[in-house]
């Protein structure tokens, strides 16, 4: 077993450091964000006097937000005490205010089926102007969604319903969208009975109406086809990339065919629709195109979109289509995904940017860019960037001056992350950053490891003392990984680690300056 051990005085001097510059950006805080983090980090002291209900309404709503950010997954003795700390503020929280309500952290272990009906109802009751619910990764799915139609169906103004952990049958949920009528957006586990209830007849074409994008995790060919006649403005997709609903609120009176605004394509069946699927949908603005790996012609069809803003290629194999599309669409995208099976390479962060100057949003998945250019991306507020195989270089594109938040998730050059570094302390990138999350992958070659994790721990320590603007801070790494090697005999295991109790104190600094959890 090899083990990585820092000099006792170096990991002193490493962590108090950190201590040291993280409280002076703490000073630079308002007073709200201060308190708000406060009752935060020590909700059950506030929920067991019942004085978070004292406190001023948009307060209250940024304390909600902060805990639902929590994870429940830990306990003492057994009993998710966290969780319930939590759990007894919820209903003090709550209010007219509140918009936006994800669960995931909150149901971040296996929740008893009664908790998960009583928040439900609670937030039904008191969250009554409630646009978006979600509940996407937790443990174990939860049984008996027919407990939880009736709080969902009392959520009126809900816009966007992600429940992945949840199946529904088709007539439950076509119901359940005609009992919402400002519903556009719903993703569910699986949808069970389609063809048989769709074959009853009954009122789902008028249930549909206002729904445009339903995820459905077992997405099937078939229920296209049969969702196609019952909602013709309907995308029935088997994956959702934007976290946004740019929608007219007043369609009332608008044709279903002209109210698609989200449209997936299959690379197979563009040259089958040809040139009527533009006329017939003319106000897509968010198109995907899935497994983009045909012949460059065949996309001659998607060309005569006049509006999309939003492109997302999904499974690509040839960069050449991406390029194509780009300069057909580029002047107007403001949000762009490129993700790839494996890495591709073919384009530069110089040529996306003169293509999409007013690109705000870009995600990209195991897309190898091999330029630095800084003067790009006048208008990019939001890089997600996942490599997993090649070496992340990204000084560059973080020179962009409005960048607010940043994901990156990989294997980084040691001279590209100590360039950052610098051109943090300078004031040359990031001004403007409010969330910043970095991953590190693990490689093979243990001496690399350490040198990559601390060139990477200066990175997010200069980011927290130099960025003025950073509120949300994610540093994570694969501690372990094992592999194995020949000792002439048999195979034996060796696991790789960096010495834990310094990651271990490290991490506990940057997670409670960011309220990732409450201080013991």
């Amino acid at each position: 077993m090899a083990e990585f051990v820092m000099e006792k005085d170096d990991e002193a001097r490493f962590v108090e450091l950190t201590k040291v510059r993280l409280g002076a950006l703490k000073m630079k805080r308002s007073l709200e964000e201060v308190a708000v983090r406060h009752v935060a980090e020590n909700i059950h002291l506030f929920s067991e006097q019942n004085q978070l209900e004292l406190l001023p309404i948009q307060v209250r709503e940024k304390i909600l937000q902060r805990v639902l950010q929590f994870g429940c997954s830990g306990s003492i003795d057994g009993k998710p005490e966290r969780f319930q700390m939590v759990l007894k503020a919820l209903p003090q929280l709550l209010s007219s205010r509140t918009r936006k309500v994800n669960l995931d952290g909150f149901f971040s272990f296996r929740p008893e089926n009664s908790a998960v009906i009583q928040v439900f109802g609670w937030i039904a009751r008191l969250a009554p102007n409630l646009e978006e619910l979600s509940l996407t990764s937790v443990v174990a799915s939860i049984r008996g969604v027919q407990s939880l139609l009736q709080p969902l169906s009392k959520m009126k103004k809900l816009r966007k319903m992600l429940l992945k952990v949840l199946n529904f049958r088709f007539s439950d949920l076509s119901k359940l969208c005609g009992d919402l009528p400002s519903l556009q957006v719903a993703s569910v586990g699986a949808l069970w009975h389609v063809e048989h209830d769709l074959r009853d007849g009954g009122e789902h074409e008028r249930n549909l109406q206002n729904l445009r994008v339903l995820e459905d995790n077992q997405w099937c060919l078939h229920h296209r086809a049969l969702l196609a006649t019952a909602a013709p403005h309907l995308d029935y997709i088997a994956a959702w990339y934007w976290d946004f609903l740019p929608l007219p609120s007043d369609e009332k009176e608008t044709p279903p065919f002209l109210k698609r605004r989200f449209l997936t394509l299959e690379a197979r069946g563009i040259p089958e629709v040809g040139l009527e699927l533009p006329l017939e949908y003319p106000n897509i603005t968010h198109l995907v195109i899935d497994r983009a790996y045909f012949d460059v012609h065949s996309f001659e069809p998607v060309l005569h979109f006049k509006k999309v803003e939003a492109l997302t290629f999904d499974g690509v194999r040839c960069l050449v289509i991406v390029e194509r599309l780009l300069a057909a669409f580029g002047r107007q995208l403001r949000s762009l995904s490129i993700l790839c099976v494996h890495p591709r390479i073919g384009l530069t962060f110089e040529r996306i940017s003169l293509l999409c100057p007013k690109l705000e949003k870009l995600n990209l998945r195991n897309v190898i860019v091999l330029d630095n250019s800084k003067e790009v991306f006048p208008e990019l507020t939001e890089l997600t960037w996942v490599n997993r195989e090649v070496i992340l270089s990204a000084a560059g594109i973080l020179c962009a001056p409005k960048l607010r938040k940043v994901e990156m998730k990989g294997v980084f050059s040691l001279s590209d992350l100590e360039n950052i570094s610098k051109l943090i302390e300078k004031g040359d990138a990031l001004r403007e950053l409010r969330c910043l999350s970095l991953d590190l992958e693990h490689t093979y070659n243990p001496e690399f490891n350490l040198e990559h994790f601390n060139a990477a721990a200066r990175m997010v320590k200069t980011a927290s003392a130099f960025l003025p603007k950073l509120v949300n801070l994610h540093f994570a790494l694969e501690i372990e990984f094992i592999m194995y090697e020949f000792d002439g005999e048999e195979s034996v295991p060796i696991v790789e680690k960096f010495d834990s109790d310094t990651c271990d104190r490290l991490l506990k600094e940057y997670n409670k300056h960011n309220g990732v959890y409450p201080s013991d």
